[in-house]
């Protein structure tokens, strides 16, 4: 169980766990598409960013739980906590797929059987 804290908050996001996983690649997926749907409506500057925290409030709510965001940036509307906090998510994720890639590096390549041949032909 992965424990991230962010502004003093205790968040669980166990991204080794796949139903977690399934549900961060939803919501990432979520944010790019309404990122580019913003800009693609022409929004920039001051608007843009307003867009960028809705979205991004949206993102905790959907993956941490209803509240999260309210938790985490109370009634602010500075868009860098929010940016910040949602950087750290994505490290985190990141960590994880390094950690999975590890794992599968160090995982034994076929039966046995198939080891013992491989190492007779070295």
């Amino acid at each position: 169980m992965s424990v991230i804290e962010i502004k003093g908050v205790k968040l669980e996001a166990d991204l080794l766990d796949l139903d977690v996983m399934e549900k961060y690649e939803k919501e990432m997926n979520a944010v790019s598409e309404k990122v580019k749907a913003a800009q693609a409506n022409g929004m920039k500057g001051s608007a843009l960013l307003r867009e960028e925290l809705k979205i991004t409030d949206e993102f905790f709510e959907a993956f941490f739980g209803v509240g999260t965001a309210h938790r985490l940036f109370g009634d602010s509307n500075n868009i860098r906590p929010r940016l910040e906090a949602f950087n750290e998510v994505v490290d985190l994720a990141d960590e994880m797929k390094t950690e999975v890639e590890s794992f599968r590096r160090q995982a034994p390549v076929g039966n046995r059987a198939q080891r013992r041949a491989a190492a007779k032909k070295k």
